[in-house]
């Protein structure tokens, strides 16, 4: 079976650190949430500053190394798929971060925007990922997905 999985929030707890820096930056630059949401150059410089801290303090979910590993041992291939973009961290950097974290996978791939064609590309038969709206559209082309919530972890996940 080939599986695909996101990264944020699926295998690493993103959000609280995205939150950290993003409020962080918000008092910095005295603006608030709905301003930094609706303006491309506030979003990219907060990018270009916080996303490679962001990447390297995010917290793995533990249960995802050992859940990983035994999808692995049952002769799965594993395909980490991300909407995180080269422009902000390096594919290098984010493949030693999976690795040095002891994920097993068989291929990562940075795109950005929709997950369908390279789902499609990699015959992907299950997705993982927290994002409803992707869940979604690959549910739409017939790739089976699970929708990933952090307050169920890992544990509930069958396959």
């Amino acid at each position: 079976m080939n599986i695909g999985i996101d990264i944020d929030n699926t295998i690493y707890n993103t959000n609280d650190v995205f939150k950290k820096y993003l409020d962080l930056y918000i008092n910095e630059n005295k603006i608030d949430y709905f301003c930094w949401y609706k303006n491309n150059l506030l979003r990219e410089k907060f990018y270009n500053k916080y996303l490679k801290l962001i990447n390297s303090e995010s917290i793995i979910f533990e249960e995802a190394v050992d859940i990983i590993k035994k999808l692995k041992t049952n002769n799965n291939n594993i395909y980490i798929i991300t909407n995180r973009n080269e422009k902000y961290i390096e594919y290098e950097e984010l493949k030693n971060k999976l690795i040095s974290d002891k994920i097993e996978f068989d291929g990562l791939y940075m795109i950005n925007g929709s997950k369908l064609n390279i789902c499609k590309t990699l015959n992907i038969d299950v997705m993982i990922d927290d994002d409803k709206n992707i869940c979604e559209e690959l549910e739409k082309n017939g790739i089976k997905t699970i929708l990933f919530k952090k307050e169920k972890g890992w544990n509930k996940i069958e396959l």
